[in-house]
């Protein structure tokens, strides 16, 4: 556990690959020693592990490493690898970044196919991107599709993430692929993130900014963590300037959308009656339009705000670690 600890947090394990340990020899046995006492001694927390690694003068290091690369006897682990996010922490940092809540339907079971919806085994509603599973159904009926989980899992497909928790893999593919691109500039779950919706985060730095440049600041420090160069933040403040003094709508409750009708439930029990896939269509389609744009703002300033958002999240710079 230790070498794996190790290998996630600086690119490279004491011993590689890092679940092959009949033919190869650690790089530093004393250090992994140590870690693997310290492990056992406080109870197996891999927290305390993990605290050590990244308070430790190796890892916060800028990631100029090749560790992996490296053959053992020159693998000095002088800095971390430079290395991505996974996808877990792909999605997790976007709804954070976006300041949204996963938002999905519940994940339930039935193998009988004969039970009532409150009857049927759950994972409950996903809050955190590891909490999703496999959305397979038998033969895919799109009566039992999950249109908005499944927003959410072809994004972390496109990053190496696999539903299937029966058979774990102790490795991911972490090549890039154009899938990734692709789900980050045109999914479903990118309209959800750079949607700038009502009483959300992104609405609220729009209201209180005091100049374009101020709402610049706010989106990159949100998403890349840092604040932009003076060509990022020219380049972008011009794209916000037109519009920008009236861009709060002083009468925004009369543009209010009105609320959907509630739809009825699916479950495996009737799932095979011809309305759940209507039914299940509509879902779709709601879910593709995504959650309504703030109607006090602008629409045409809050479409160059959302541009802004789209550039930032479709920077390679938010995918990888620093």
């Amino acid at each position: 556990m230790v070498n794996r600890v190790w290998k996630r947090l600086m690119g490279a394990g004491f011993v590689e690959p890092a679940g092959d340990w009949e033919a190869h020899a650690a790089s530093h046995p004393e250090l992994m020693d140590w870690l693997a006492t310290e492990f056992v001694g406080h109870g197996y927390d891999l927290k305390h592990v993990v605290r050590l690694i990244v308070t430790s003068s190796a890892y916060q290091r800028h990631a100029t490493g090749h560790n992996l690369a490296a053959p053992p006897e020159k693998r000095l682990f002088a800095a971390p690898d430079r290395r991505r996010l996974e996808a877990e922490q792909v999605v997790d940092s976007l709804y954070a970044a976006a300041g949204k809540s996963i938002d999905t339907e519940e994940l339930t079971f039935d193998p009988d196919a004969r039970n009532a919806v409150e009857a049927a085994i759950t994972l409950g509603h996903p809050s955190r991107a590891w909490m999703f599973c496999s959305l397979s159904n038998e033969r895919d009926r799109p009566s039992l599709a999950l249109p908005r989980a499944q927003a959410v899992t072809d994004v972390l497909e496109a990053f190496g993430w696999t539903g299937a928790r029966q058979n774990p893999r102790s490795d991911r593919e972490t090549e890039a692929n154009v899938l990734q691109p692709g789900v980050l500039a045109n999914s479903v779950m990118s309209t959800w993130i750079t949607r700038v919706s009502a009483d959300g985060a992104l609405s609220a730095l729009a209201r209180r900014a005091r100049s374009p440049e101020e709402v610049v600041d706010g989106v990159f420090l949100r998403f890349l963590t840092r604040l932009p160069t003076s060509q990022e933040r020219e380049a972008f403040s011009a794209m916000l300037a037109p519009g920008f003094a009236g861009r709060v709508l002083p009468d925004s409750a009369s543009h209010a959308p009105a609320e959907l009708p509630r739809l009825p439930r699916v479950a495996w029990s009737n799932h095979l009656v011809p309305e759940a896939t209507t039914i299940k269509n509509e879902m779709e389609r709601r879910a593709r339009a995504g959650e309504p744009p703030d109607p006090g703002l602008a629409p045409a300033w809050r479409e160059a705000y959302e541009d802004l958002v789209w550039s930032v999240v479709n920077s390679p710079e938010f995918v990888w670690i620093p």
